[in-house]
């Protein structure tokens, strides 16, 4: 890894035809993620987004996921796509498949295996999803109560008693269930199971289906994301009215900015939708308003709303106890009493299919998504294969571990499953575990021998995938538990402090500040973790391959916290790295006006190198 323009390079060897087919070669560096660019880098790639010519592009999109997309085209993310590739004077064409299957990310943008993928782009994800590369958010939404225009109901807050005396349905893995859970709403509440098969039945598992339940009488009010509720009111004219509940959580995130995802390498055609979506506000405030969509007030979105925003969410103690907790059971196992038949899958069922030819280890596989521990002892008992991997290449260890299943873990752990099988790029459930940031599920793993030493196929141990993805609370754990301060990992051959050099005390993937701490470790920050790490023996003049220290890497972040950490813990300020430049030659290269000021101010301190190579007194 190089610091400047240089770095830029590959991103901008294009041909002047245009851009070649993913499959034959690609318009990014990858081995350069947006993290790991410097200022420069990233003013390189601006300019390369305004004059490059795209080529045809890939989007994913659900099959049947109404008002989002559909295969006739007709969703919000179908025409917002459109309209893009329009403003690019490009194409694009859509690649099916459900966001909610296991692996979806891996799925669309590729692995360390397979690192293309199937798409160029996602439309419509919260822009704080760790693992992509976000644009600019689009707009802000909220979850919403729909009930019934004549049915008299206004539901006050989460704790309005009313809401005891209602029958209340939600979606199996929204916010508002959770929220509605923490505020002791949990008996009469209908919940609507995942499900991977939305076009089946005429769709009847879609989410905005469910609203269709308060018109027949089943249900009395429906929480569910605004667009959904917005969807059935006025696309299809359901008389029902729409509350907005993002204002009634201070610690469940209830509003969500969402935006369109790359590759994390991918940085010129982030910016080139940047662009498009700036270009391009009107027409997609439009598309918006026709589906009703109850925007949020959101001054970094490229459309504005009107409703007032929650704001900054406090992250205090019970989200913060998701990442050191078991999963909330009654989150994560459904009340088959309190579903319709056919929405969740029984015993008998299971039965059925297996005497039918169905595959065990793939029943098993719907059963971890599932968290439903009976049906994975039975499958065990009955010669599902436990290491087995599913169609996206995960087992179920590292399935529950991604999806921080603590008890799924150590249920699976207990019936005999290989604590070390990794999925199809070398990911072991310790490293899915780590960079979920669950320490129930870590702890869980390293009881059962996980390994600390192994990589992954990028090269990164369980500690410094963990680094990377920002997961600090697993990444203490992991040095607590023995993980090498100094292991090497990556192509670039990066030292965990060097890692941690990269990361600032509050970033996002993409240029949008972080306000919501949704895949963010709340309570340990950046620093901290460099601390444990010079406290276990990191060296704090390690080299990369190319010749860099963690304070370069530092300098090339404007990272002054972590440079004054490493000057203190004996990083030398004279270095060299392989072109020759010190940490302030790259500071200032990189325009790092803090870091410059920092390494000015301490280095008048630090120990600096005689002649003979030992410490010489510092300048005074």
């Amino acid at each position: 890894m190089k610091f400047g323009t240089a770095i830029f390079a590959g991103c901008l060897a294009l041909t002047a035809a245009g851009l070649a087919p993913a499959q034959e070669k690609t318009y990014y560096d990858l081995d350069q993620k947006f993290s790991e660019m410097t200022a420069a880098d990233q003013t390189a790639a601006k300019d390369a987004a305004l004059h490059q010519q795209m080529r045809p592009l890939t989007a994913c999109a659900d099959p049947a996921n109404m008002p989002f997309s559909d295969r006739n085209g007709d969703g919000i993310d179908n025409q917002i796509v459109q309209v893009l590739a329009k403003a690019m004077h490009t194409t694009v064409r859509f690649y099916w498949m459900s966001y909610l299957e296991s692996g979806f990310v891996k799925r669309a943008f590729g692995s360390a295996a397979e690192p293309l993928g199937n798409c160029d782009l996602v439309v419509d994800i919260p822009d704080s999803v760790s693992g992509v590369l976000m644009t600019d958010p689009i707009y802000r939404s909220t979850y919403v109560f729909a009930y019934g225009k004549d049915s008299g109901i206004h539901i006050k807050s989460l704790t309005d008693p009313a809401l005891k005396k209602l029958r209340v349905g939600v979606y199996e893995t929204s916010a508002v269930r959770q929220a509605l859970a923490e505020n002791g709403i949990k008996n009469d509440v209908h919940v609507l199971s995942v499900s991977y098969d939305t076009e089946s039945n005429n769709g009847a598992l879609q989410q905005w289906r469910q609203v269709e339940q308060v018109l027949d009488g089943k249900l009395d009010v429906v929480g569910t994301w605004g667009p959904f509720a917005a969807y059935a009111q006025v696309k299809k004219h359901a008389p029902i009215v729409l509350q907005p509940v993002n204002l009634m959580s201070n610690d469940v995130q209830l509003e969500y900015a969402m935006a369109i995802g790359v590759r994390e390498n991918d940085v010129v055609l982030k910016y080139a939708l940047d662009n498009a979506l700036d270009a391009s506000a009107d027409k997609i405030k439009a598309i918006l308003d026709d589906f009703g969509v109850p925007l949020v007030q959101c001054s970094e979105c490229v459309v504005q709303g009107n409703l007032p925003s929650h704001g900054p969410y406090s992250m205090g103690a019970s989200s913060y106890a998701r990442y050191q907790q078991p999963l909330d059971t009654e989150l994560i196992h459904v009340d088959t009493s309190q579903t319709a038949p056919g929405e969740t899958v029984t015993l008998q069922d299971i039965k059925k299919s297996l005497a039918a030819g169905a595959d065990r280890s793939a029943e098993l596989a719907q059963a971890v998504v599932a968290s439903d521990a009976a049906r994975i002892k039975f499958l065990a008992a009955h010669g599902a294969d436990l290491n087995a991997r599913d169609s996206m290449g995960a087992t179920p260890l590292t399935s529950a571990a991604g999806a921080r299943d603590s008890d799924t873990v150590k249920l699976l752990l207990q019936l005999g499953a290989d604590a070390n099988a990794s999925n199809g790029d070398g990911v072991t459930p310790l490293m899915a575990a780590a960079q979920r940031d669950h320490v129930p599920s870590v702890e869980a793993l390293l009881q059962h021998g996980a390994s600390l030493t192994v990589k992954d196929a990028k090269g990164l141990t369980p500690l410094c995938g963990a680094l990377e993805n920002r997961s600090f609370l697993a990444a203490t754990t992991l040095l607590n538990a023995g993980a090498s301060p100094n292991a090497a990992c990556g192509a670039n051959g990066l030292t965990p402090l060097m890692i941690v050099a990269t990361h600032l005390e509050a970033e996002r993937s993409g240029n949008v500040p972080v306000d919501d701490g949704l895949y963010l470790s709340d309570g340990v920050a950046p620093q901290q973790v460099g601390k444990l790490l010079v406290s276990k023996g990191a060296d704090a003049n390690a080299r990369s391959k190319s010749g860099l220290t963690a304070l370069m890497v530092a300098a090339g972040h404007d990272n002054a916290p972590l440079i004054g950490l490493l000057i203190q813990a004996g990083a030398k300020v004279d270095a060299r790295s392989d072109d020759g430049k010190t940490a302030l030659d790259i500071a200032k290269e990189n325009g790092s006006d803090a870091s410059i000021q920092t390494l000015d101010v301490m280095s008048r301190f630090a120990p600096v190198q005689s002649p003979s190579g030992a410490a010489a007194e510092p300048p005074r």
